[in-house]
């Protein structure tokens, strides 16, 4: 005979069939993460069942929200914000749990039993009261009604995932604040609303590993994160502006179109922009089908639903003073430690002289004597962080080597050691996330030489012709966390 820590009654019923089924779903699990808990199962079952209960309790907040915003629910911030909390706690459950604090588990299922049934007989029922009241259970729209139901399959928080042009518009009509990845075509078919977008047909997912499509959009749902936030678009006579639009608390998505103006000066003179180091700066270079001739990378303001080949586009979000960002950066490459020393002479994206190991050689030609695999790229300590340059080109009739990250003087770099196996690598070096991802991205550089397609790296995005995390990265691995703070 099973143990139940909370059973169905009519009292809990808000009136509506299908947020009541839900309802019963929540309950359902929850029993199932206990059960298993007083049967000793092994803690992986326990955390498997509560990744369930989270995913599953965001798929019906989706439900409820869209009621919200269908039927103009007076309190729909309010009762958001109280699911935002919910979601937020929850996820610091699943880090107790993770680090086997088992002085908290039965606080945790305490915690779910209370909250659940406070929140059902509370906030719940005030909303089935509202939409009572103005009797509109009896006058939802069938076509409505529909387009709710078929949205069983799907979560409010469609997040990290690629999705079709249509789920992708539903989630803009919403009202949800979105990061997006895809092919121009498919891009140029949303509807205007908050969101930014950069081109790229290469991604990475959680399930298949890399993809390439054009007929998908890359999804980085940020709504539950954003206090405040704004929209704006940057060349290279205004990029110093945008110091004026950084906020005090929160930090910026940044998308550039590759091989643009604002692409070079960004990354040479990023360092020389006020406080643009003080939050979270993170973001990516928009590329595009390497098989397609003729093709620009482009950015998409989708406030203005503008698409431009030249300017970056910048998402800029206030976070509650409760949460904080956090930015990661993985590098799978780590300089040889018998490999020469190299010093440039110029900052820039070439270079043809250089110092190595002191004395003053032609890059190109050094390379092709030494028959270097360009395909390494050449590492450097920024501040205590390993940063990698990687060669676009070599060029021996011009003697000059291209490359797509400027160097700089006064760094010393060394060609990276080689990696016999990519995917292992950054399944060893991608660290276990408690906290919620919000942004991630990788460089189509390690999809190609590592032959990422089809195989998985822990971690999703869009695949990049550069990355973001403050300056340009080459060869990397980004991704940026919300994180719960006190107060």
């Amino acid at each position: 005979m099973s143990i139940r820590l909370i059973e169905w009654t009519e009292k809990f019923s808000v009136g509506f069939e299908d947020i009541d089924k839900q309802h019963k779903k929540l309950i359902e699990l929850i029993n199932k993460m206990f059960e298993k808990f007083l049967s000793k199962h092994a803690d992986e079952i326990v955390k498997e069942v509560l990744d369930e209960l989270i995913e599953y309790t965001q798929y019906h907040f989706d439900l409820e929200e869209k009621y919200f915003y269908l039927y103009k629910y007076p309190k729909a911030e309010e009762h958001t914000k109280i699911h935002q909390s919910f979601i937020a706690k929850v996820l610091e459950v699943k880090k107790d749990l993770i680090e086997n604090k088992d002085d908290v588990k039965y606080e945790i299922y305490n915690f779910l039993k209370e909250w659940l049934s406070d929140h059902i007989l509370g906030a719940d029922m005030e909303y089935s009261k509202f939409f009572k009241s103005n009797k509109l259970k009896e006058n939802i729209k069938e076509n409505e009604h529909n387009k709710i139901k078929n949205k069983e399959n799907t979560r409010m928080r469609i997040n990290k995932t690629i999705q079709s042009v249509e789920t992708v518009t539903e989630l803009i009509e919403s009202g949800r604040i979105l990061s997006l990845a895809g092919d121009e075509k498919i891009l140029s078919q949303l509807p205007k609303g908050k969101w930014i977008a950069g081109t790229t047909p290469y991604f990475m997912t959680k399930d298949k590993g890399g993809v390439f499509t054009q007929d998908k959009i890359y999804v980085d749902d940020l709504t539950y994160f954003v206090e405040e936030f704004k929209i704006e678009s940057y060349s290279k006579e205004n990029f110093e502006e945008i110091s004026n639009n950084l906020y005090e608390n929160g930090f910026t998505i940044f998308i550039i179109p590759a091989f643009s103006e604002i692409h070079e000066y960004f990354a040479v003179n990023n360092w020389k922009i006020k406080n643009l180091y003080k939050n979270p700066f993170v973001g990516w270079i928009s590329g595009f089908d390497l098989n397609s001739e003729g093709s620009q990378a482009k950015t998409c303001n989708g406030l203005l639903k503008e698409s431009t080949h030249d300017k970056a586009i910048a998402l800029h979000v206030k976070l509650p003073s409760n949460k904080k960002a956090g930015v990661s950066i993985v590098n799978i490459f780590k300089e040889g430690k018998t490999n020469d020393k190299l010093e440039f002479l110029e900052a820039g994206f070439s270079a043809k002289e250089c110092l190595i190991n002191n004395e003053k050689v032609n890059f190109a030609e050094y390379i092709i004597s030494k028959k270097i695999d360009t395909k390494l790229p050449i590492v450097a300590d920024y501040s205590g962080t390993k940063i990698n340059v990687s060669i676009k080109e070599v060029d021996p009739k011009n003697k000059v080597v291209h490359f797509y990250a400027p160097v700089f003087q006064n760094r010393t770099y060394k060609f990276a050691e080689p990696i016999e196996d990519y995917v292992s690598e950054f399944k060893v070096k991608v660290s276990k996330t408690y906290n919620e991802m919000a942004f991630s991205c990788n460089c189509i550089l390690n999809y190609l030489y590592g032959e990422l397609e089809n195989n998985k790296v822990s971690i999703g995005g869009p695949i990049t012709f550069g990355e973001i995390a403050f300056l340009l990265l080459n060869q990397a691995l980004v991704y940026m966390t919300i994180n719960n703070v006190k107060e």
